[in-house]
């Protein structure tokens, strides 16, 4: 059996599922292909030995033009920003993940140096706006 469809996107992820969306509103015939076994492409956690791993960037949905398009399109999404924390190794020791102000000097990884050249990437990093990205 042949079946021809109006518009086929490639990808079913965030971006493919948001364009089906808005093509949904059509009178077109809609294919979403999808190259990996999960659907989602990284918008997903797994657990793994009892640890949650989240694989996307899941805060795009706390403000900025994705957080405007998804209620838009009535897609509501449940779940949490995921704790900044954790563990680096280095060695066979393991160090504080330098991810605050307070991490970054009481963490043993880094030197001196590396401790300033990492506050200017933290500080960057928090002074970014989402809404100039789009």
């Amino acid at each position: 059996m042949t079946h021809k469809w109006d518009i086929v996107i490639v990808g079913g992820g965030l971006a493919g599922y948001i364009a089906a969306n808005y093509l949904a509103k059509t009178n077109l015939s809609i294919l979403i292909l999808e190259k990996g076994k999960n659907i989602g492409d990284r918008a997903r956690t797994n657990k793994v030995n009892q640890q949650y791993l989240n694989l996307g960037p899941h805060a795009l949905y706390k403000k900025g033009k994705a957080k405007s398009i998804l209620n838009e399109l009535g897609i509501s999404l449940s779940g949490k920003s995921p704790k900044l924390g954790g563990i680096l190794i280095e060695n066979d020791i393991e160090y504080t993940a330098p991810l605050s102000p307070l991490e970054l000097f009481t963490t043993g990884l880094l030197n001196g140096k590396e401790r300033m050249e990492w506050i200017a990437v933290l500080l960057k990093v928090m002074s970014i706006d989402p809404e100039e990205n789009f």
